[in-house]
């Protein structure tokens, strides 16, 4: 079986509904029929988040709100 990801170990990216736009590093993946949920590291602290939750440039205007 091949799995393909948007991102891969290791990959920088920003959650799209963190005002503050902190750099998350991508350290896991879950694989379950249909979807695939991402590891995201910040701060020692790992949250799973959908492809669609996550972006590889930062929103400045979010950040600035």
């Amino acid at each position: 079986m091949t799995i393909e990801t948007e991102y891969d170990f290791g990959d920088e990216v920003y959650l799209t509904t963190d005002p503050d736009q902190d750099k998350h590093i991508i350290t896991g993946f879950t694989v379950r029929k249909g979807q695939i949920l991402y590891g995201c590291t910040f701060c020692n602290r790992e949250n799973w988040h959908y492809d669609f939750e996550l972006s590889r440039e930062r929103d400045m205007v979010l950040k600035t709100s």
